[in-house]
């Protein structure tokens, strides 16, 4: 990415291929390490799973819309559909082009698009530390509907059981893997089955609060690959008081999409930090 050109009125589209590297690098720059290593953005294939889903022939449940100047991207949003909710992944903008509005624009336009397609209701997450992002979302008529926690679980130090976890799909996880540098296992114990995510190469992610008090799962684990550590995001109050270390809070959003997009006419987007999350 070249620099920002001086007084260029940033032009807001919908991505096209090429915008891929200038996309990855705006999200995953937006965040410390600490959050950088456990999402998709921080993982070596990201460029190449983005590429993929830009264009209009590409489809699929996620839609990027960029600003850029002159040359340069600027400002992100990855806006992902289920249904009649869109979902905001990510806003991102380059710091030496904030405060000008461009992230409200860059919303405004991805909204409209959404609408278009039969969205109804908007949502997102949001860290709780980010206070000036939260703020602006307020002012937008967002209002919290959930908390969740980022949880660093401790090393498991002795076995209990021997462990017999069936993996599906590995495969096809694997090449995956290779291809992305992220992936998905669906494992089950004698207990359920779980999605178990892989990022990079040295995190599993548990979203699913049985999985924290699940020994066979979290003792397999280790089996499965004994290199990486294990997070989890769930609800807030979901896991013991001992699953593991808090790192993170995040809270999540919801409202009327007209609503927001109705507010975005009035109101500027924050000057400084990276609002959500996935």
């Amino acid at each position: 990415m070249t620099g920002v050109p001086t007084g260029a009125v940033p032009r807001v589209r919908v991505a096209r291929a090429g915008d891929e590297r200038a996309i990855v690098a705006l999200i995953r720059d937006g965040f410390d390490v600490c959050v950088r290593e456990r999402i998709i953005y921080g993982c070596p294939g990201a460029e190449s799973w983005v590429a993929e889903r830009l264009g209009p022939a590409a489809g699929g449940d996620r839609a990027f819309t960029v600003a850029d100047a002159g040359d340069s991207v600027v400002g992100v949003v990855d806006l992902q559909r289920a249904d009649e909710v869109a979902f905001l992944s990510y806003v991102a903008t380059d710091p030496r082009a904030r405060g000008q509005g461009i992230a409200a624009r860059l919303l405004a336009a991805a909204l409209d698009r959404a609408a278009e397609e039969g969205a109804r209701a908007f949502a997102l997450d949001v860290f709780a530390h980010n206070a000036v992002a939260r703020a602006w979302y307020a002012r937008l008529g967002m209002v919290a509907e959930g908390q969740s926690v980022w949880i660093e679980l401790a090393p498991r130090a002795t076995r209990r059981r021997p462990t017999h976890l069936v993996v599906a799909d590995r495969d096809a996880a694997d090449a995956h893997h290779r291809r992305y540098g992220f992936s998905q296992l669906r494992v089950r114990s004698a207990r359920g089955e779980y999605a178990v995510g892989r990022l990079g190469e040295r995190w599993f992610r548990l979203t699913s609060p049985d999985a924290l008090r699940d020994a066979e799962l979290l003792d397999g684990l280790v089996d499965l690959d004994p290199r990486r550590s294990v997070f989890a995001i769930v609800p807030r109050g979901a896991a013991a008081a001992d699953a593991g270390r808090p790192i993170l809070e995040s809270h999540r959003l919801t409202a009327s999409l007209d609503v927001v997009r109705a507010r975005l006419t009035s109101h500027r987007a924050p000057t400084s930090g990276a609002p959500s999350v996935a």
